[in-house]
């Protein structure tokens, strides 16, 4: 593989802040930059028409396709590529300018590509990063991306996150009292599942708030899930029927 001043793909180089003594820096704490430069890379006018293609296609610059090929191409990878070459003595590049005067002026120069990237790059192993990522648009394989419509769906998620939060904090205040810690006594058993006393509770009333709250904190499908608060629903409900059906029997033998 063609590379200069030992510089590999993806990596950029060390420098320190200006100004800055290296001695005071607190370890860890050394800036890494990337040190760019403009490149003017020969290349056929085909594979130039090709890679600016690709540029347009994809709604991003040269310097953004020559950065992630440098991501995504290991050196194993990078050893399947040929060097495109530089354009045979007759592929030239023509340009028509119009003078003042009305007439106008051919230039007729190699082609080439004008991009931005890392320093110490020659223009051989620059083509070959370019011919890398043409491969990987195959059209059925790999796509060559702007990197907003990359990071688009991690914001949306992040949104997502938020509001779900959010949410279940309402849910979480809505039942104040399922704690994680099961009640202990027939008050706390009422209290958690938010009768006013335990006079009022027939076994029905009981259910039903159980299956209401259940699916707030199922640990399997609750949006607050949490397998200590079910635990503590659970418990609850066996005190209150236990203490429903009690009464109940009791009333029926007197």
């Amino acid at each position: 593989m063609s590379q200069s001043d030992g510089i590999s793909p993806g990596f950029g180089t060390v420098t320190p802040d200006d100004g800055a003594d290296a001695a005071s820096e607190a370890p860890g704490r050394r800036r890494t930059a990337k040190l760019l430069a403009n490149h003017q890379v020969l290349c056929s006018t085909a594979f130039r028409n090709a890679v600016e293609s690709l540029a347009d296609r994809n709604g991003v610059t040269l310097a953004e396709i020559l950065e992630s090929a440098m991501i995504l191409a290991t050196p194993a990878r990078l050893e399947a590529i040929a060097d495109p070459g530089e354009p045979e003595p007759g592929d030239l590049s023509v340009t028509v300018v119009p003078l003042a005067n009305g007439q106008s002026r051919t230039f007729r120069r190699k082609p080439c590509l004008k991009i931005r990237g890392p320093m110490g790059l020659d223009p051989a192993l620059i083509r070959r990063l370019l011919a890398f990522a043409l491969a990987l648009d195959d059209g059925d394989g790999w796509r060559l991306v702007p990197v907003a419509e990359v990071t688009r769906p991690y914001h949306q998620i992040a949104t997502l996150e938020r509001r779900i939060h959010a949410l279940v904090d309402m849910l979480r205040q809505q039942y104040p009292n399922v704690t994680e810690e099961a009640p202990r006594n027939l008050r706390q058993a009422t209290a958690l599942m938010g009768f006013p006393n335990e006079w009022c509770l027939d076994e029905a009333s009981i259910n039903k708030r159980f299956r209401e709250m259940a699916r707030v904190f199922h640990p399997d499908t609750g949006l607050a899930a949490c397998d200590l608060r079910m635990n503590s629903l659970i418990e609850a409900r066996k005190l209150l029927l236990r203490f429903v059906n009690t009464s109940r029997r009791a009333s029926a033998a007197s």
